[in-house]
């Protein structure tokens, strides 16, 4: 029991030290409060719209042609986001994500029209 309340004591103490200190004010400027991102306010993706299949290349089967459908939708739906929100950085970022998966799509699956 006796111990518990010296190692209280010694925190408050070394905590009530630290903070007299001269430059205690001056760090406790540094502290920042945390930064709330806003979420990206858009329509939900919309249902695959391209149907895919193997085009029969080694590694690229119906649910990895299908996979990447999705990806390159959930791409759009991202860059869509953050056009509308004015982030033209992020938004063309994932613009040109879902072209290269969209190429990728082209150049190994089989495209149903």
């Amino acid at each position: 029991m006796l111990t518990s309340k010296i190692r209280i004591t010694i925190a408050s103490a070394i905590a009530v030290a630290a903070l007299t200190t001269p430059g205690a004010a001056s760090a406790a400027l540094l502290v920042r409060s945390p930064v709330t991102v806003p979420p990206v306010h858009v329509s939900p993706p919309k249902p695959v719209a391209m149907e895919v299949g193997s085009a029969g290349i080694s590694g690229y089967d119906d649910a990895k042609c299908e996979d990447l459908v999705k990806d390159m939708e959930n791409a759009r739906y991202y860059a869509e986001g953050y056009s509308g929100e004015g982030n033209k950085k992020a938004a063309e970022s994932y613009e040109e994500q879902a072209k290269k998966v969209q190429h990728q799509i082209e150049d190994n699956c089989l495209i149903v029209d």
